[in-house]
């Protein structure tokens, strides 16, 4: 058993192995080569990272999960409208921030305002995470748009051009999902005999 990124440092050392000893078709030259192109393509989608990372910080200092709690509940006190601003915060937030300080900073004010509420966690889990994955596909930041530019060398505009019929059905089946909290929660609620 191994973490994925332990896996794929074992993948990458096998393939080195099989290129240089087995094949003998992988020179020194193009080790380095592949290395350069490596490093260009992480340190592109580090510098988001970081950037990101600032962001969440100065989230955290301003207590911007509170705030933004408390302006929903002033906004209205209703469980779909609730839902439904949370969905836009999730999908901006996704869109300029990385995945895991959101998690952090945001789950952690919504899930007890949302559990008072009568939103179940198992259902508000998953709709986070569909938010964030569409967050992930989305400019300005859509750190993945990045991976896929770097790794196929396109522009990113060009991949989102691509990528929207696919953004728009995820944003169906995120309100699908959203107000239809059965489909989420039947196998949970069948295997754990809630």
């Amino acid at each position: 058993m191994a973490t994925p990124t332990e896996s794929a440092a074992v993948a990458a050392f096998y393939v080195l192995f099989l290129g240089l000893f087995l094949y003998r078709n992988l020179s020194f030259k193009q080790i380095i080569e592949a290395a350069s192109h490596a490093a260009i393509a992480t340190s592109v989608i580090m510098l988001t990272v970081a950037t990101s990372k600032i962001f969440a910080w100065l989230a955290v200092k301003e207590n911007l999960g509170i705030i933004l709690t408390d302006a929903m509940l002033a906004i209205s006190s209703e469980v779909w409208v609730l839902l439904l601003m949370i969905n836009i915060l999730l999908l901006i937030l996704g869109m300029i921030m990385e995945i895991l300080p959101i998690m952090l900073i945001i789950a952690p004010v919504l899930f007890p305002l949302l559990g008072g509420l009568g939103v179940d966690e198992v259902h508000f889990g998953v709709v986070m995470v569909l938010n964030l994955m569409i967050g992930m596909i989305t400019p300005p930041i859509g750190l993945n748009l990045f991976i896929i530019s770097q790794i196929g060398g396109v522009g990113v505009i060009e991949i989102f051009k691509e990528a929207i019929p696919y953004f728009l059905i995820l944003v169906f089946v995120l309100l699908i999902i959203t107000y239809f909290p059965g489909i989420t929660l039947f196998l949970p609620d069948m295997v754990f005999d809630r």
